[in-house]
């Protein structure tokens, strides 16, 4: 799927799980992907994995994945989660 459609669709899932009042969990390595669709990110250590950190993500409520990612919230965010990774 091309990117462009993959964020569309994103958008799509982020509004069906919202307004069902449905839990879910996403599991990716796309950083901004992660913190655009969620209201919580983990972070795990490396096998055997264990929770290194939480974040809670705290948009406006109103914002679509699409939206979260031109805030300027986005930014701050992707620096915590990022300084959180074992990179390098």
């Amino acid at each position: 799927m091309d990117y462009q459609s993959r964020i569309i669709i994103g958008d799509e899932v982020y509004s069906f799980i919202k307004s069902n009042g449905i839990t879910c969990i996403l599991v990716t390595h796309d950083l901004d992907e992660g913190i655009s669709m969620a209201d919580k990110i983990l972070i795990l250590t490396k096998r055997p994995s264990r929770v290194k950190r939480m974040y809670k993500l705290e948009f406006d409520a109103k914002l679509t994945p699409l939206e979260r990612r031109k805030s300027s919230s986005m930014s701050h965010y992707y620096k915590m989660v990022w300084s959180d990774l074992d990179v390098f």
